[in-house]
């Protein structure tokens, strides 16, 4: 037990962190029947892992629209020393009762992220000349959409009046991190670029973390279903940009890649996560919808309670990862992203689990 603190030293967690918990649960225990359980039990729970909070009171302490880390932060994750055999094993006991957490010192990421965190390196490794895709928003928030023909999220077509959210440009790496440098002193409502790295541009050799074990290795923490895996892809953030609340539809390792030394808060992004059975809390956008499985509700402003009542119910936690971290985010579970500084994270799905496929079905999907 104790209190959750940065690595950079600069916030403390409101509340301890025990995570000596997890030595209590046994390899045999029934996993995916028990986690079911408990999520339907979350409401009526306190102090079971991980612990949530009323979202006013999250967004009220840090604004999601600031990246000025604050004194305290909602921080109720568990965070793992990956060269520690006895913490490398309870961090999997939680991948397999699907829970999320947090590892630190794994080899594999903090070596990319020393690497990519070079000054001239990734513009060598992408090439100055090559254009990538990269998002653009009017302001500092960012939502994924369906483009027509992409399959199941436009199958009820686009409702009336809906415009795209962002604009896809084609951009260098060198011109992106210009516009990383310039965020600093944007504002809100001035434009903002995400920049993405995917397949085939990127492989899992780029990025070790995620290579798939060879036949005599032993299992990988960082890659739960390799025959599922969707490869590796990577977005880079620049300072203030929101990536809006929604799901995945695969589990999901997220790992922290570092940022140019000489940009403030470089190489972090806090991420405000809820579980699944708070679905209906978050009003997620339906099926049929460009942008269904992501929230309705902009965070970062002042709710209308006319149209969304329930959103004060809505319970969450967050955590902020620096250079190295690697979180891992269960198949369903809402997570909000914001860029606290210019950042390279890449990621890796792989495969599904059926805890909460009942809170999905409840709110309308699957």
């Amino acid at each position: 037990a104790g209190f959750a603190v940065t690595r950079s030293g600069d916030s403390v967690s409101v509340d301890p962190v025990n995570c000596s918990v997890v030595r209590m649960l046994r390899d045999d225990d029934p996993l995916v029947e028990e986690r079911q359980q408990q999520l339907r039990r979350r409401r009526q729970r306190i102090g079971e892992y991980p612990r949530s909070y009323p979202i006013e009171d999250v967004v009220s302490n840090w604004p999601p629209n600031t990246i000025t880390v604050p004194p305290r932060h909602f921080a109720s994750l568990c965070r793992f020393d990956f060269s520690d055999a006895r913490q490398r094993a309870d961090a999997d006991r939680l991948r397999r009762r699907e829970l999320p957490f947090v590892v630190h010192n794994v080899p594999a990421a903090d070596a990319t992220a020393a690497k990519w965190s070079t000054p001239g390196v990734l513009a060598k490794i992408l090439s100055k000349s090559k254009r990538y895709r990269a998002e653009r928003s009017d302001d500092n928030h960012f939502m994924y959409y369906a483009s027509p023909g992409t399959g199941g999220s436009l199958r009820s077509g686009r409702p009336r009046g809906w415009k795209p959210p962002t604009s896809d440009v084609a951009m260098t790496f060198p011109e992106w991190l210009d516009h990383a440098r310039q965020s600093y002193n944007a504002t809100v409502l001035d434009p903002h670029y995400y920049f993405r790295v995917s397949p085939p541009d990127v492989q899992p050799e780029d990025v070790p973390l995620f290579e798939r074990p060879r036949r005599d290795e032993p299992p990988s923490l960082f890659v739960v279903d390799a025959a599922a895996s969707k490869g590796v892809h990577c977005r880079f953030g620049a300072a203030g940009i929101v990536a809006e609340a929604h799901y995945d539809g695969s589990r999901n390792f997220v790992a922290e890649l570092g940022g140019p030394p000489d940009h403030p808060n470089s190489g972090r992004r806090r991420y405000v996560l809820a579980d699944p059975y708070e679905c209906d809390h978050a009003y997620l956008l339906p099926r049929g919808h460009p942008s269904g499985r992501h929230s309705a509700v902009d965070w970062s402003r002042p709710v209308d309670l006319d149209k969304y009542p329930d959103f004060p119910k809505l319970r969450v936690f967050e955590t902020i990862l620096e250079p190295g971290d690697v979180l891992y985010i269960p198949h369903f579970w809402i997570h909000y992203i914001v860029s606290l500084g210019t950042n390279y994270q890449c990621n890796s799905r792989s495969g599904r689990n059926t805890v909460g496929t009942d809170a999905l079905k409840m709110c309308g999907f699957l």
